[in-house]
Parts: C-alpha cells; sequence; structure tokens
C-alpha cells in the first residue's frame, strides 16, 4: 500500500481522495489496522523502497508476483482524485521500467483502467439518469 501511496504523489502531492482510494482498498483486502494507522498519516518518501521491494533482484518474491498490480493499481490510486495527472502516468511507467516490465503490458494496463472509468461513467448515467446527488436526495425524502 505504500507502493500506491508513492505512485499517487508521484505529480508532488497525494491528495485526499487518494489517501482515502488507497486505505479504502487497504480495508477491502483485509489490511492490519497498524498498516491502516500508517497509511493516514504516511508522507510521501520517494520511489525508492518501492523499487527495493518490487523488484526482480529484490528477492521479495510477494513484490515480484505483483508487478502488474502495482502497476494497475497506481493507475487507479492516482485517478481518484479525478485526475490523472501527466506526472503520475510517466512515473507510472517509468517505476514499471526500472522493474523491468514491458511497455506493452504497461499500456495494457494504462488502456484498461481508462476503459473502466469510462465504463464506471456510463453505469452511473444508467443507474443514476438525474444525477448522484439527486439521487441521495431522493433517497433521504423516504427516511
Amino acid at each position: 500500500m505504500i507502493a500506491l501511496m508513492e505512485v499517487a504523489a508521484a505529480d508532488g502531492v497525494l491528495s485526499e481522495a487518494e489517501r482515502q482510494w488507497i486505505i479504502g482498498l487497504a480495508c477491502a483486502i483485509g489490511s492490519p489496522q497498524s498498516v491502516i494507522d500508517e497509511l493516514q498519516t504516511y508522507q510521501h518518501k520517494g520511489m525508492d523502497s518501492v523499487l527495493k521491494t518490487f523488484h526482480a533482484e529484490s528477492g521479495h518474491s510477494n513484490g515480484i508476483h505483483r508487478q502488474l498490480s502495482l502497476i494497475y493499481d497506481g493507475f487507479r490510486a492516482a485517478g481518484a482524485d479525478g485526475e490523472l495527472h501527466p506526472k503520475e502516468v510517466a512515473a507510472i511507467h517509468e517505476l514499471a521500467k526500472a522493474l523491468g516490465i514491458d511497455e506493452a503490458q504497461v499500456k495494457q494496463l494504462y488502456e484498461l483502467y481508462i476503459e473502466n472509468q469510462q465504463n464506471r461513467l456510463k453505469r452511473l448515467k444508467i443507474i443514476f439518469p438525474n444525477g448522484g446527488n439527486n439521487a441521495i436526495a431522493e433517497v433521504e425524502k423516504l427516511y
């Protein structure tokens, strides 16, 4: 999860939306409370620790097997504030290159991220044709 914090902060800002998205993911996968607590106050330190954990020569088998997930989730975390900043995209590409991940795979993951974002917006427009805020107001009238 720290790796995702670093990727999301690659544009120089770790937004609250990005932080909360990563914390939500950590909660969803059952991370211990100590990890959640660390994420609440984590300050950007740079990509060196990410490379040490995820590089093929690191010896960390979990990191090696999660490289592609790190790249995909990196796009998701960095875009959680509503903007996937070009600096964040560039940092993800640089990270992938440093990890020895094929550029074609990174491109596929980026395209998958974009496709999923478009499908999310399409789904929301179908489910909430009058907008999400109107749906919340309508539900609140009932209670």
